[in-house]
C-alpha cells in the first residue's frame, strides 16, 4: 500500500492540464460595463414638460458584454428607451440610452436597474432625480369674515387670486358653497396665470336669516393636487336693530402704558407711512396729559416689541417709533388682537416686554389694521383674554370704516367691536387727517371717563334707541343729531368699568 504523499505526487504528474499556468499565458478575457453618469439629476421641469438625459453604457473589458435588460423601478415619472432591451457590445463599443422625466411632484426619485453579464456583478443602479415646477393658487384675504351684515342689505369684498407657484397655472372654473353667498364678479374663463400673476373675483354675502353662515371658494385649476378651500363667513342680523357695547374707563390716570400693533401686510406701506409722520403730534398732544408714559410696538407672533420702549425720555422717538413700525411680520399678520394678547403676556420677569403694563398705569392698545380682525378666535374670547391679562386695558382701533369700509381698506369688524366693548375709538383709516385721530387717541389714554358714546349707524327714529348701563334701562342721557351719538351729562355719566349698551333701528344706509 502506497503512503498518502505519495499518491498526492502521483495525481499531480498524472493530471498535467488541470488549469494551471505558467507565467506567459493570458487570463481569460471577460466583459466589463461602465456607466455614466453614476446618478442623473433632471434639475427643475415644468410640470407638463418632457425632459431627457443621456445614460452612457460602455463596455471597457475584453469580451464582449451582453446587456440583458434594462428597466426603471419605484417611479412611474421616469422612463427609459428600449425598457427590457438585450443587446450585445462588443470590447470599446458604447451605447447612449436616453432617460426621460416628465414630473408627478416638486420631489421625485427612481432606480434605473441595468442587467448585464458584467464581470463584477450582474445587477447595477443609477439613482433618477428631478424636481417639478408646479403652480400654486392663492386667495388673499384667507380666510374672511364679512362681518355682521343686515338682512338683504348685501355686502361685496374683492378677492385677489394669485399663482404663488412657479409654472403656468390655468383655472378654468369657481364656484361658491354656502348659503347667502354669491359670486358676483369673475374674469371670463378660462384664465391663466403666470408665476405671481393675479386676477381679482368679487364675492357678494347677502344673508336671508339671523346667524352665523360660512361656505368655501373652489377653483378648477391645474394643480396636481387641486387648489383646497378657502373660507368665508359672515353673520346676519336683523334689518331693524343694531346693538353697540362699550366698557366705560376707569380713568383718569397719571401714568399710561401704550401698545401700538401695526397691520404688516402690503396693502399698508401708505398707512404706516401716515401713522409714522403724524406721531409727533400723538407725542406731543400725550405730553399735555401725562408726564409718564410708555409706548411700544409689536407686530410679530411672539408679542416682543420692535426696537426700544418709547418713554417720555427717549431721544428722536419720532425716529424710533417709525422704524418700530415696519418690523416685520410673522403668520398673525392681520390678527392684531392675538398679537396684542401674546405682547401683554411676556411683560413679567426676564421676559421680552418686562417692565411693560405696569400696576399703577392705564394699559391702552391700538391697533392698526385695513383688514378686519382675522384671529383664530372671536374678538370676544379675544378681548377677555387680553382683560383677562390686563384688566384696565382698553381697545382702540384705526381701521376700514363700518360697515362699508373704503376704497383702501376692508370695514375694520372684530377691531370695531373690541374698541366699543372696552371704552376705545374706533377711528377710520380712511381719513386724510390723521393727526386729529392720533390727538383723539392720546387724550384717551388718560382713560377719563366718557360722557359721549358715538353710533356708527343713523337710528331710524329716536325712540328706537335703548341705553342699559349694567343691564338696567337709563333714561339720564340725549341724542345729539349732529354728532350721531347719545350724550350723557358729566354729573350722570356711567360709573368706571360699568358696561353701556346702546340699540337702535337700523335700515340698509344706517
Amino acid at each position: 500500500m502506497k503512503s498518502p504523499r505519495v499518491a498526492f505526487v502521483l495525481l499531480l504528474t498524472g493530471c498535467p492540464d488541470y488549469g494551471f499556468r505558467d507565467g506567459n499565458e493570458q487570463p481569460d478575457p471577460w466583459p466589463i460595463l461602465q456607466i455614466e453618469p453614476s446618478e442623473l439629476n433632471f434639475g427643475e421641469v415644468a410640470q407638463e414638460g418632457r425632459a431627457e438625459e443621456l445614460l452612457v453604457l460602455s463596455n471597457v473589458g475584453d469580451a464582449s458584454l451582453l446587456i440583458e435588460g434594462v428597466r426603471v423601478r419605484d417611479s412611474a415619472t421616469f422612463s427609459v428607451e428600449g425598457e427590457g432591451l438585450q443587446v450585445w457590445l462588443a470590447p470599446g463599443e458604447s451605447l447612449d440610452l436616453p432617460v426621460f422625466y416628465e414630473p408627478g411632484s416638486p420631489l421625485d426619485e427612481g432606480t434605473l436597474e441595468i442587467t448585464s453579464d458584467d464581470l463584477y456583478g450582474p445587477l447595477h443602479e443609477v439613482s433618477l432625480l428631478g424636481s417639478g415646477l408646479y403652480p400654486l393658487l392663492g386667495v388673499d384675504p384667507d380666510p374672511y369674515d364679512f362681518g355682521d351684515v343686515v338682512l338683504r342689505c348685501g355686502w361685496e369684498k374683492t378677492f385677489t387670486v394669485q399663482n404663488l407657484g412657479e409654472a403656468l397655472l390655468r383655472i378654468s372654473g369657481v364656484v361658491h358653497s354656502g348659503d347667502g353667498f354669491a359670486l358676483t364678479e369673475v374674469p371670463p374663463l378660462p384664465v391663466e396665470l403666470e408665476p405671481d400673476e393675479s386676477i381679482e373675483i368679487t364675492l357678494l354675502f347677502d344673508p336671508e336669516r339671523t346667524g352665523t353662515e360660512s361656505g368655501n371658494l373652489s377653483f378648477e385649476t391645474n394643480e396636481p393636487l387641486g387648489s383646497g378651500l378657502f373660507e368665508q363667513t359672515g353673520s346676519g342680523i336683523d334689518p331693524n336693530t343694531i346693538v353697540q357695547t362699550w366698557r366705560q374707563p376707569d380713568g383718569p390716570w397719571e401714568r399710561s402704558d401704550i401698545l401700538f400693533y401695526v397691520d404688516q401686510s402690503g396693502s399698508m406701506d401708505d398707512n404706516q407711512d401716515n401713522l409714522s409722520s403724524n406721531f409727533d403730534q400723538f407725542i406731543g398732544t400725550l405730553d399735555e396729559f401725562l408726564s409718564d408714559y410708555q409706548i411700544m410696538v409689536s407686530t410679530r407672533d411672539e408679542g416682543c416689541h420692535n426696537r426700544e420702549i418709547i418713554t417720555a425720555e427717549t431721544p428722536d422717538a419720532e425716529s424710533v417709533f417709525t422704524s418700530a413700525v415696519r418690523g416685520g411680520k410673522g403668520s398673525f399678520t392681520e390678527a392684531g388682537l392675538t398679537i396684542a394678547r401674546e405682547a401683554l403676556a411676556r411683560t413679567g420677569g426676564g421676559e421680552c416686554n418686562e417692565g411693560f403694563g405696569r400696576d399703577d398705569a392705564k394699559v391702552m392698545l391700538i391697533l392698526v389694521s385695513d383688514e378686519p380682525e382675522q384671529s383664530r378666535s372671536t374678538w370676544s374670547t379675544m378681548m377677555g383674554e387680553i382683560l383677562a391679562l390686563e384688566p384696565t386695558a382698553s381697545i382702540s382701533a384705526i381701521a376700514g370704516d363700518v360697515p362699508g369700509g373704503c376704497a383702501t381698506a376692508s370695514a375694520g369688524y372684530g377691531y370695531f367691536e373690541a374698541s366699543m366693548a372696552t371704552g376705545g375709538l374706533f377711528l377710520s383709516i380712511c381719513d386724510d387727517d390723521w393727526g386729529s385721530n392720533l390727538q383723539e387717541l392720546a387724550v384717551l389714554a388718560s382713560a377719563a371717563p366718557m360722557e359721549v358714546f358715538p353710533l356708527t349707524g343713523r337710528p331710524v327714529r329716536l325712540s328706537s334707541i335703548v341705553v342699559t348701563v349694567d343691564g338696567v334701562e337709563n333714561y339720564d342721557w340725549s341724542y345729539d343729531e349732529d354728532g350721531n351719538a347719545v350724550v350723557f351729562p358729566t354729573e350722570l355719566m356711567p360709573v368706571p368699568l360699568s358696561w353701556v349698551e346702546i340699540s337702535y333701528d337700523l335700515g340698509c344706509d344706517g
